[in-house]
């Protein structure tokens, strides 16, 4: 059993990195959207955003995980979380920079600035996903396989 597990390692696991980095991602999003959504609907979360943009973003979040999370449209939910990365570096966290280095409020000292470095890692993360796609453990997969009638393209690229 061990000397299958060492000859596997060095294979290609797209589908499996496909699948971890989509749910991982999918858990990030569909927390970070629900905790939006919880204030007010979605529309007290800010006060850099008109109300309507801040609900937009928020169902995005959520949405979009949800679909990373079942394999379901995952470059196109990949891509608009892509443009709500971008957004949020635009109105928020880039004016803190790539790392936040400056002085640390005093008044409330456990809240320190978060820069673009968390976003930036977040697009590039998504940006994988629209390179390498949903993977075989995907209801995409499942589609474009079944329901189809078209063997769908398994083989690592």
């Amino acid at each position: 059993m061990i000397k299958r597990i060492w000859a596997e390692l060095p294979k290609q696991h797209v589908h499996l990195g496909s699948f971890l980095l989509r749910v991982g991602l999918a858990v990030i999003f569909i927390f970070h959207g629900y905790l939006k959504l919880s204030q007010e609907g979605g529309r007290a979360w800010t006060e850099s955003l008109d109300g309507n943009v801040q609900m937009a973003v928020a169902w995005g979040e959520t949405i979009c995980g949800v679909a990373l999370l079942v394999g379901l449209f995952s470059r196109l939910a990949a891509v608009g979380l892509v443009v709500i990365m971008v957004g949020a570096i635009v109105v928020q966290t880039g004016r803190y920079d790539f790392i936040y280095v400056g002085d640390f409020p005093r008044a409330n000292p456990s809240r320190i600035p978060t820069g673009a470095e968390y976003n930036f890692a977040l697009i590039v993360m998504c940006l994988a996903v629209v390179a390498i796609g949903s993977g075989v453990f995907s209801i995409d997969h499942f589609i474009k396989r079944r329901l189809l009638g078209r063997p769908a393209d398994v083989s690592p690229r």
